[in-house]
């Protein structure tokens, strides 16, 4: 399953990185989480600023049908799992605890 994970986070960097635009905010996957029956995968993704999650978030939500269909041509599993994409929380948690703890 790790394999998997790793397999599609590397392919939707790729795919994400040449199909969609985002001026002025850097996006990036964090991790991808797939289902054990191999239904959806969950990929978080974190962006900076922090205040552009929501709209980076739309922005993959609007384009998944175009990654899931890139994503189904250059891998061969089957089934292939959903895509989902997720903000990534943790990543935004351990920021502010940084920010705490430099405070300090």
């Amino acid at each position: 399953m790790e394999q998997v994970n790793e397999l599609i986070l590397k392919e939707l960097n790729t795919i994400i990185l040449k199909e969609l635009e985002t001026p002025g905010v850097l996006l990036t996957l964090t991790r991808v989480m797939v289902s054990k029956d191999l239904g959806y995968a969950d990929v978080y993704f974190a962006t900076i600023p922090d205040e552009a999650s929501p709209s980076a978030k739309q922005k993959l939500d609007k384009n998944r049908g175009v990654f899931q269909k890139i994503l189904n041509k250059r891998l061969r599993m089957r089934p292939l799992p959903m895509i989902r994409f997720r903000v990534d929380e943790e990543e935004r948690e351990a920021a502010k605890l940084d920010e705490v703890l430099s405070n300090l």
